[in-house]
C-alpha cells in the first residue's frame, strides 16, 4: 500500500496519528488518536478525558467515548457504556457526572448501554464500528 506508507512516513517522520502532550519534567502524556478527536461546535473533545469521567462511577465496567454527526454542532459525542453484572445505572446518572467534571461542550449528548463494546482481535475498542451503527450520517 505504497499510498499510505507514503501518508504515514512523511519529512523522514513516523506519523502514528498518536497525540500527546510532554510536561515541564519531560514525561510525555497520550491524549489519543488525531481520528477520534470529536469537533463540537468549534471545541475539541478528546474521548479518554471523558471516559475518564465516566470511569469514575463504581456502576462503569467499560466505555468508549465516540463522535456522530449533530446538525448545529457538526459532531457530538456519545458515551457507549457496559455496566457491570449485577447493577442498574441510569443514562442521566452518568450525564449528571460529567456535567459536574467537564466543560459544557464535552458532556455527551446521549449514553447507549451496551453489553460489550465491539473490540478488534488485539482487544482494542472499534469507535469507527461505534459510530457505523449509531450514526446514520456515518
Amino acid at each position: 500500500m505504497p499510498q499510505v506508507t507514503e501518508e504515514i512516513l512523511r519529512g523522514g517522520y513516523l506519523h502514528t496519528g498518536d497525540l500527546a502532550t510532554m510536561d515541564e519534567a519531560g514525561y510525555v502524556y497520550l491524549m489519543g488518536r488525531k481520528k477520534d478527536v470529536i469537533t463540537s461546535g468549534g471545541q475539541s473533545i478528546y474521548p479518554s478525558d471523558v471516559e475518564e469521567v465516566i470511569y469514575r462511577h463504581p456502576f462503569v465496567s467499560e466505555t468508549a467515548v465516540f463522535a456522530i454527526s449533530d446538525d448545529k454542532l457538526i459532531e457530538a459525542a456519545v458515551a457507549a457504556v457496559v455496566v457491570k453484572k449485577g447493577e442498574e445505572l441510569a443514562k442521566d446518572e452518568l450525564i449528571e457526572l460529567c456535567q459536574k467534571n467537564l466543560p459544557a461542550y464535552a458532556v455527551p449528548s446521549s449514553v447507549i448501554f451496551m453489553d460489550s463494546l465491539p473490540r478488534t482481535p488485539t482487544g482494542k475498542v472499534l469507535r469507527r464500528s461505534l459510530r457505523e451503527r449509531y450514526d446514520p450520517m456515518a
